[in-house]
């Protein structure tokens, strides 16, 4: 009775672990699509003035950050892709720390999931709350996408750490943290409202070095995930 409970409680983690495992790819796809949507809705659309500055072309992309899609000619579309890619990121997040958890289950790594998860769930709040519907949960969006990762990469890293399997990623994920600081810095910067209403400055290509360079490390979080 014993070895069939045994071999049933094993079967069962083996499938819940297979579960989570392929769930984990969400940290894959929703990264990759959205860089597919802003470039797909942004720059090879043509450039168009609105009141929130140029929108779509190589011109939008390097003068406009990425929330101006979101107002654009084709702002459902790509407000969908907001709210899409980041509840597949979000899946992703937590499917691949569930996979850690099965293994080896402790309060700090739902600590790290959670913190992890505050980034995509501010990219699908920018597709809810637009700038032109609420600019006061749009920037609070913008803060959690941009600016809880400084504090969710290197903790986690020192988790990540701890794990055999992990330990070379949260090695890597140490320079997260500095690498997210500097660009962050850089973005804010170049952050001129003016500018970008007169079309001008470089606050787009900034935005999005600084969103590919978070993206990266959820990219690289799933596959790992995926492949063990």
């Amino acid at each position: 009775m014993i070895t069939n409970s045994t071999a049933v409680q094993t079967r069962e983690g083996q499938s819940a672990l297979a579960f989570t495992r392929y769930a984990s790819i969400g940290a894959v796809v929703g990264p990759a699509l959205f860089a597919i949507a802003w470039l797909a809705l942004g720059c090879l659309q043509p450039t168009v003035r609105t009141e929130y500055g140029l929108i779509g072309g190589l011109s939008g992309a390097v003068t406009n950050p990425i929330s101006a899609l979101g107002v654009g000619p084709h702002a459902e579309l790509f407000n969908c892709a907001f709210v899409i890619c980041g509840l597949l990121t979000l899946v992703g997040v937590f499917a691949a720390f569930a996979t850690m958890e099965i293994k080896r289950p402790t309060t700090r790594c739902k600590w790290c999931a959670a913190l992890f998860a505050l980034s995509p769930i501010g990219l699908a709040l920018a597709g809810v709350f637009t700038l032109a519907d609420s600019l006061a949960m749009h920037n609070v969006a913008a803060l959690l996408l941009f600016v809880v990762p400084l504090l969710a990469f290197p903790v986690s890293a020192r988790y990540f750490r701890r794990i055999a399997q992990w330990r070379r990623y949260g090695t890597f994920l140490l320079s997260a943290g500095p690498i997210t600081f500097v660009l962050l810095v850089l973005f804010i910067s170049t952050f001129h409202l003016s500018a970008i209403v007169a079309g001008t400055g470089a606050a787009g290509l900034t935005e999005r070095l600084l969103l590919t360079e978070i993206h990266v490390w959820y990219v690289a979080l799933g596959w790992h995930a995926f492949r063990l």
